[in-house]
């Protein structure tokens, strides 16, 4: 094994990695090796958000913007005994960057690793979605499920996360809600997101899935009912329609009436699924179970800088606050952004905000899910002229 892959080494080494077309799962064994000991990434405006999770959570990374002080800070950081591990786009064997870097190395006397990486051409299933860039806005914590689903029709998945999940700032209501979950007939959860917030306050409070015993559990779609059910919970009602119109459809007043209804949600959504509950003679409890706010600006810069280098092909927004967010982050370059690329919506409230934003929907499905997302932008791809993707425009 060599210095840079033994996590004990003292003596800082540069590493040179193909990323290949870009996904985490068509990069060589040893350039995973070398990734998942790297101490410094430099990687590629439009590099693949799961190829860059194969570094440790810790391994500070620099997105190579072309920006000309990037070679001698590498070098300076290798020299200075850190493991350095530069991704180039493609097989790192064919020009770019990699001349400079063997010439900085050879000079200076610093060891240099070239790992190629695999051969784009010799790649493709020819798919509509095949080498497509696809900009993925949903929390870090929930992009992988996104993430997977278009990579394995051959897309490359970049995130770009516009929001994070936070608990409510006064926790007390929701703690006092779940504490007396018994004394409600319904419980109503709208995201998954909701369940993770359940699950950590009955965490909190000491309590288990036990508590639900006789509570008619409702979730909005699939999502939110697979998240139950890693809890041992399975939902009594799960809407088909994802959405409040979709719930309601399922709690008539002949079932409603006269019941306390605990509805577990975010702290800015719509008032039509509590006030109609309401109006159909149902006490509802309306509690905070999570806030959504901007993240921290190193998750986002990297998509970014994708987006400005016109590296992106389509931008998924799976709720209308993603939108929202993405807005609030590129400010007044929104148009000049999105001028050209895809737009996809996961539904008719999502897609609303984009247009309320003077984003133009290209796509957005019938269905409210993720594979119906990425099923619906495959065959808007497919449907559209024959165009260079952004993944060959790059190499």
């Amino acid at each position: 094994m060599d210095q840079l892959e033994s996590h004990s080494s003292p003596v800082g080494h540069l590493a040179v990695v193909g990323a290949g077309p870009g996904a985490h799962d068509l990069i060589t064994v040893r350039g995973r090796r070398l990734l998942r000991a790297a101490q410094l990434l430099l990687h590629p405006v439009d590099c693949g958000a799961a190829l860059l999770g194969e570094a440790p959570a810790l391994t500070e990374r620099w997105c190579d913007e072309g920006q000309p002080e990037l070679l001698q800070r590498a070098l300076a950081a290798a020299q200075g005994g850190r493991r350095v591990v530069w991704l180039l786009a493609g097989e790192a064997i064919d020009g770019g960057r990699l001349p400079a870097l063997r010439a900085a190395c050879a000079a200076t006397s610093l060891r240099l690793t070239v790992v190629p990486g695999v051969g784009v051409a010799a790649l493709g299933s020819g798919g509509p979605l095949e080498g497509r860039r696809i900009l993925v806005t949903r929390a870090r914590h929930q992009a992988a499920e996104t993430c997977a689903l278009l990579e394995d029709r051959g897309a490359l998945a970049l995130t770009m996360p516009t929001l994070a999940v936070v608990p409510p700032p006064d926790p007390a209501p929701l703690l006092s809600a779940v504490g007396a979950l018994a004394s409600y007939q319904r419980l109503i959860l709208t995201s998954a997101n909701a369940v993770t917030a359940l699950a950590q306050t009955l965490e909190q409070l000491g309590l288990d899935a036990r508590v639900l015993a006789g509570v008619d559990v409702c979730a909005v779609g699939p999502a939110t009912a697979a998240r139950l059910q890693q809890l041992g919970v399975r939902a009594d009602r799960v809407a088909t329609d994802h959405r409040a119109e979709g719930l309601l459809a399922l709690l008539p007043a002949t079932l409603v009436r006269g019941e306390r209804v605990l509805l577990l949600r975010a702290a800015r959504a719509r008032e039509l699924l509590p006030d109609t509950l309401r109006l159909r003679g149902a006490q509802v409890d309306v509690v905070t179970a999570y806030v959504t706010t901007l993240p921290p600006p190193e998750q986002w810069q990297a998509g970014l800088a994708a987006l400005r280098a016109r590296q992106v092909d389509a931008v998924l927004f799976t709720s209308a606050s993603t939108a929202e967010h993405f807005s609030r982050i590129v400010g007044a370059e929104l148009s000049a952004l999105l001028t050209g690329l895809t737009v996809a919506a996961i539904g008719p409230i999502t897609a609303a905000a984009c247009r309320a934003l003077g984003l133009t929907v290209a796509v957005s499905p019938p269905s409210f899910t993720l594979p119906a997302l990425v099923a619906a932008l495959e065959q808007h791809f497919s449907a559209c002229e024959p165009t260079v993707p952004s993944v060959a425009r790059a190499h």
